[in-house]
């Protein structure tokens, strides 16, 4: 569903020790971000986020955003549920409702606004603390569309979803780079490329990371989300791995609802913690 789940929750709550990998992971989907944007010049047919298309502009709950932003004049939101599912790595704990609000403010670009959410965390002896995230805001731009591929970018500042665990672990401020690029009908294929800092460290520590994802849409009302992806970490030089299946059901108009599965692997930890999530869009 929105991007607030997606964008920082698939890597907060999960801390295993992470293994090293060389930098050419992140490499790959920015070759292929350049390549699945074609010039074509004097083109008249529509392009990909131009067309009437539902799930081009609603986020699911995987990692990767949305297609295309929202278009001028509309609105849309989404609500989302995160729950960590692990019985080990990461922090049990579970966010909520994580809305994104989310609106096309001119030809192009879009604004979003993540509202304050309530976190549940479990700690050691049964306790348990409910901090609330504080607000965070946005903004997407459509760099290039044509009637096959996309290519768009987005800065944020992320809401800290806990000021009490792993908050070295938290995102503050988010750069990223995507691109989809219609292969067939059904299939889209996606890439995306970012660096983020760390609340503690201000812009002080800039870490990248990669995705390569897959949006398969066998009917018209249902989708599947796929992505794998790194996460590098500039000072040490190591990586953490991630994957995510989400499948997206559009069950009225304007209505679309989500759930989604996840988990990251960390090789010299031997960990693989798990997470899940589910959410529902309105585009009104």
């Amino acid at each position: 569903m929105m991007c607030a789940a997606k964008g920082y929750a698939m890597f907060i709550f999960s801390f295993a020790r992470p293994r090293r990998r060389r930098s050419v992971s992140v490499l790959l989907p920015l070759i292929l971000a350049a390549t699945a944007v074609p010039a074509l010049a004097g083109q008249t047919e529509p392009s990909l986020c131009a067309r009437p298309n539902f799930f081009s502009v609603v986020d699911d709950t995987a990692v990767l955003p949305a297609l295309c932003p929202v278009e001028h004049g509309r609105a849309l939101v989404d609500a989302t549920y995160f729950q960590n599912a692990s019985a080990v790595g990461g922090t049990a704990l579970a966010a909520f409702p994580l809305v994104r609000l989310r609106a096309g403010i001119a030809d192009r670009l879009e604004a979003f606004i993540d509202t304050p959410s309530s976190v549940a965390e479990s700690l050691l002896g049964g306790a348990e603390l409910n901090p609330t995230t504080h607000l965070g805001y946005g903004l997407v731009y459509l760099l290039h569309a044509n009637r096959r591929s996309e290519l768009s970018g987005d800065i944020a500042a992320v809401p800290q979803l806990s000021q009490f665990a792993t908050s070295g672990g938290q995102e503050k401020y988010r750069l990223d780079l995507s691109s989809g690029y219609l292969a067939m009908p059904r299939i889209t294929l996606r890439a995306a490329v970012g660096v983020e800092t760390r609340h503690d460290a201000g812009f002080g520590t800039v870490q990248p990371r990669s995705i390569l994802g897959t949006d398969i849409t066998p009917t018209r009302s249902t989708r599947l989300a796929l992505d794998v992806g790194t996460h590098l970490g500039s000072r040490s030089g190591v990586a953490q791995s991630f994957g995510d299946a989400a499948l997206i059901w559009r069950a009225q108009r304007s209505v679309s609802l989500a759930v989604g599965l996840g988990t990251t692997f960390n090789a010299s930890g031997g960990t693989k913690p798990h997470y899940f999530s589910t959410g529902v869009t309105l585009r009104p």
